[in-house]
């Protein structure tokens, strides 16, 4: 990517260069990624296209470099078992686009929580407070609640926004907290703010994604942002810190 930019830069004295990024994923291909360098500079003749790949080769001796620089980026494509492919007219500028295979991660798989002594953890008491956790992976929702019952809450778990919805129209008290994931089976974490915040407005809303932002926020009258929001894997010291200022919660004895 630092070989095409560069090269868009050096050939592009006037008007535009643009990187996009596409995520191809047709049933018919294996999943992929798309780079694509766009810029509107001098362009490459049809005759000097063909022979671009090869080391050592430049279209004009005013050139700059050493005529390695597509030549390593076809290179570097064909090993990471993607591919290079240029177009290019000249007067008009050159669109390089570089895919790349792509495989989705897979939450299940990852580690849930950062390394921590729990011994150094501070110590806090919620005093039996409500903690409503909505959370479709098995190994994080138990990181959560053995976390948060060890900090004196009363916890529940949802695994989808549905089940949470369900629950909070049938609750009389108010939890303290609410964390959510944002990736949930159904109904996203924007429905569980959403949710939550019609419920009870004062209640704080914590957003524990490996993929959202912090500035995220959903559409709609009840379109205010998280509370708060904390990455994947989980920060057991920065999850305890925050429940502290968001609850209010006092030093254990």
């Amino acid at each position: 990517m630092l070989n095409l930019l560069d090269n868009a830069a050096k050939y592009t004295q006037q008007g535009d260069i643009s990187l996009s990024i596409t995520f191809n994923d047709s049933p018919d291909h294996e999943p992929s990624l798309a780079f694509c360098v766009r810029d509107t500079g001098c362009g490459i003749a049809p005759h000097h296209l063909e022979k671009i790949y090869t080391p050592f080769y430049q279209a004009s001796e005013n050139n700059p470099g050493a005529g390695l620089g597509l030549a390593i980026c076809f290179e570097l494509a064909e090993t990471l078992g993607g591919s290079l492919h240029l177009e290019s007219e000249v007067g008009d500028g050159t669109t390089a686009t570089f895919t790349l295979p792509y495989t989705p991660g897979d939450e299940q798989l990852a580690i849930h929580s950062l390394p921590a002594l729990q011994s150094l953890l501070p110590a806090f008491d919620a005093q039996g407070q409500g903690a409503l956790i909505v959370e479709d992976s098995p190994g994080i929702s138990e990181i959560l609640d053995s976390e948060l019952t060890d900090m004196g809450f009363e916890v529940e778990l949802f695994g989808s926004a549905e089940d949470f919805m369900k629950a909070a129209t049938s609750r009389d008290n108010a939890p303290a907290v609410i964390i959510t994931d944002y990736n949930l089976p159904g109904a996203s974490g924007s429905v569980v703010l959403q949710a939550g915040r019609t419920q009870w407005p004062g209640v704080p809303v914590i957003l524990l994604s490996a993929t959202q932002s912090r500035n995220l926020a959903p559409s709609g009258e009840h379109s205010e942002r998280y509370s708060a929001y904390l990455s994947k894997p989980i920060d057991l010291l920065g999850l305890r810190l925050k429940l502290v200022e968001l609850c209010d919660l006092i030093t254990q004895s």
